[in-house]
Order: C-alpha cells, then sequence, then structure tokens
C-alpha cells in the first residue's frame, strides 16, 4: 500500500494492479480508493489472468488520457470561442430552444442595461432572461 501512495503522490497517471495476499474485499476498497487501477488476489494469478487484467487496464488508461486530451482541447476552443464572440462590437446573444440564454457578450448586456433589449424579449415568452444562464444584468 505505501508504494502505491508514494506513487500516486508523485502524481504519476500511470496505472498500478497490486498483487494481494487474498481477495480481503476490504482491502480492495482501500487499494482502489488510493489509486489502484485493479488488484488481483495472489491465489487467483495466472500468466493468462495476469496477461487479462494488465490488457484491460492499459486499455482504460489509454481512454482515460484520451479523454483528458479531449477535454484540454474543448477547453482551449470554448475559450478561443469566447474570445472571438466578446470581440464582436456589436451585440450578441445566443439562445437555446428553450428561449434561455446560453451566451451574452459584453456590448449585449450594455444594450440590456440600457433597456434596448428588454423590449424585444418579450417576442421569446416569459422565461426568457438572461439571469437563467447566470449573466447578472442590472
Amino acid at each position: 500500500m505505501e508504494i502505491l501512495q508514494k506513487l500516486r503522490e508523485s502524481a504519476s497517471s500511470v496505472p498500478a494492479v497490486m498483487l494481494t495476499g487474498h481477495g480481503d474485499e476490504r482491502l480492495a476498497v482501500d487499494l482502489m480508493r488510493a489509486g489502484a487501477s485493479d488488484y488481483v488476489p495472489k491465489d487467483e494469478i495466472s500468466a493468462e489472468a495476469l496477461a487479462q487484467n494488465l490488457i484491460g487496464v492499459m486499455r482504460l488508461h489509454q481512454v482515460e488520457m484520451d479523454k483528458r486530451r479531449a477535454e484540454q482541447e474543448l477547453f482551449k476552443s470554448n475559450d478561443k470561442i469566447s474570445d472571438i464572440l466578446e470581440s464582436i462590437s456589436d451585440a450578441f446573444f445566443a439562445i437555446d430552444y428553450g428561449g434561455r440564454f446560453t451566451y451574452v457578450n459584453q456590448p449585449a448586456r450594455c444594450c440590456w442595461s440600457a433597456g434596448a433589449m428588454r423590449s424585444s424579449a418579450t417576442a421569446f415568452g416569459t422565461g426568457f432572461s438572461p439571469q437563467l444562464c447566470g449573466f447578472a444584468i442590472n
């Protein structure tokens, strides 16, 4: 267990399969909470079972790494889109099919504050409000 804790403290995302002396469920839960990818009781180990376990763990690790990469790319993309939309000097807002704001840029927030957009909001229904998507517009 100490080796696993030291591995995780080093911020390593390397998958770790732990061999246990017996199939104690409490130990298995503790190992998984400590960051083990999987565990194999020594009394159930065979070359084939260990190989299958390692293949499964490595596949899962690859999927997790791909997911992290995709999430990072999505965040970067969202930041770029936000920067582009905020650079628009005209008022711009987006609404979803339910009539809720999903995006309001700074010029649109200013227009809303000045009352220029309030009358047009009634055309979308009473639920149409920037506050529904977290925009605090005075």
